[in-house]
């Protein structure tokens, strides 16, 4: 029988261990409509400690959105040193490409996003040269829905680029919906090419560790997803930490090793329980 990792007290216990802190957002600092208990003091005793702290995020929105909203959550902005979206590493490879038409699926705007990019957002699905899937609206839509609006691009052949590849989202009150991630599985199964940028995949790492100077095995990646969290830090060769909140708040402890096997990933700690 496998021995689960070993579980910490408090996060700031490993400030010894490690130069870089990188903190998952959704899950983790907040679930979209309230702070986690305890995170507030626990970024202040790691940056007391001496240490940096980031927070990668697989959100479709830029940077400073992300960190704007940090903020308005109570988290002191002097605690995170740089706040990386899967958006921001999207807006700078879009950056440097020709004008196009862009069919946007999103939540809660995007204009931000959008201003100073090559892209003329239309509503024309048909005749769109790109499908940007930043966000999803589990609430008001289904999956169905998603599928019909979007299967005039993908018989096109249009290109479509994910930049919030989460499979699920935190909705509040515990509720989960699905995620952009799953929207882009759709597109690809109507034979629409997807490329997805965010975590697991390398772009988000290379990016973040490149504007902290920090190498990856002095990197300790905190998040919530066993597949995008522990499975990116993995890939990237960093240490990871899953934390006892977010998506898979529910599963006992019994059902960790269970989980690690679903998902083919393992993070070196646990942390021991929610805070308080």
């Amino acid at each position: 029988m496998s021995v689960l990792p070993p579980s910490v007290p408090t996060i700031e216990s490993l400030v010894d261990r490690y130069a870089l802190f990188l903190f998952d957002q959704f899950g983790v600092l907040h679930d979209g409509v309230v702070p986690v208990r305890g995170r507030r003091e626990t970024l202040a005793a790691i940056k007391a400690a001496g240490r940096q702290v980031g927070v990668i995020t697989n959100s479709g929105k830029r940077a400073a959105f992300n960190r704007e909203r940090l903020v308005q959550f109570g988290y002191d902005a002097t605690l995170v040193d740089v706040v990386v979206s899967s958006g921001e590493v999207a807006w700078t490879l879009l950056s440097g490409e020709k004008p196009r038409r862009v069919f946007v699926i999103g939540r809660g705007g995007n204009r931000g996003f959008l201003d100073s990019l090559p892209l003329v957002e239309t509503d024309d699905v048909s005749g769109c040269e790109l499908v940007l899937i930043a966000g999803a609206e589990p609430e008001r839509l289904s999956l169905d829905d998603y599928r019909a609006r979007l299967a005039p691009a993908a018989r096109r052949g249009t290109p479509a680029l994910c930049t919030n590849p989460d499979h699920l989202m935190l909705l509040g009150d515990g509720r989960t919906g699905f995620a952009a991630g799953q929207i882009a599985d759709a597109y690809a199964g109507l034979g629409g090419a997807v490329r997805r940028l965010g975590k697991p995949w390398p772009e988000i790492y290379a990016h973040t560790l490149g504007c902290c100077g920090v190498d990856p095995g002095e990197t300790l990646c905190i998040g919530d997803s066993v597949e995008h969290d522990i499975g990116g830090a993995e890939a990237a060769g960093c240490d990871s930490l899953l934390v006892r909140t977010g998506i898979h708040a529910d599963v006992p402890v019994a059902g960790l090793e269970a989980l690690f096997a679903a998902e083919g990933h393992r993070p070196t700690w646990l942390e021991a329980g929610r805070p308080v």
